[in-house]
């Protein structure tokens, strides 16, 4: 930024002391400005790289968010596939479940067997083929 050059102020005509004390401190002021107009610019030059720099990664973050909105799309689909795949194994398991034979018929079946069995000993025992030392 180019700097204006003021004109530097005369010195009075009559020498009094306090107009030589009133510019220095003048002097002093324009001294100040000038180091706060050279704070100001680099203030200037830092916001512009703070701009570029947020501007950066707002655009890293929005690349960022469409990856991870295509990752959730695809945790999405195959979490909806793995609940079909699960549906239908249940469906299988319950279909298989349904088919297996249940309490009251296995307890029938294990009564008739050991009836059977009962009604074969007592009628071979009748005859004599379960009584010990008896040969026929």
């Amino acid at each position: 930024m180019a700097e204006q050059q003021l004109p530097t102020l005369q010195p009075p005509v009559g020498g009094s002391t306090v107009d030589a004390m009133i510019e220095a401190r003048v002097a002093t002021l324009e001294a100040d400005v000038r180091h706060i107009r050279d704070d100001v610019a680099e203030m200037k030059l830092d916001l512009r790289e703070l701009r570029t720099d947020l501007k950066d990664l707002r655009e890293r973050l929005q690349g960022s968010r469409v990856e991870a909105q295509s990752s959730m799309e695809g945790l999405r689909s195959e979490t909806h596939s793995g609940l079909a795949e699960l549906r239908v194994n249940l469906a299988t398991l319950n279909e298989r479940i349904a088919h297996l034979p249940t309490k009251g018929y296995i307890g029938w079946w294990f009564t008739f067997a050991m009836s059977t069995i009962i009604a074969a000993m007592t009628i071979l025992s009748r005859f004599g083929f379960l009584v010990p030392g008896v040969t026929k």
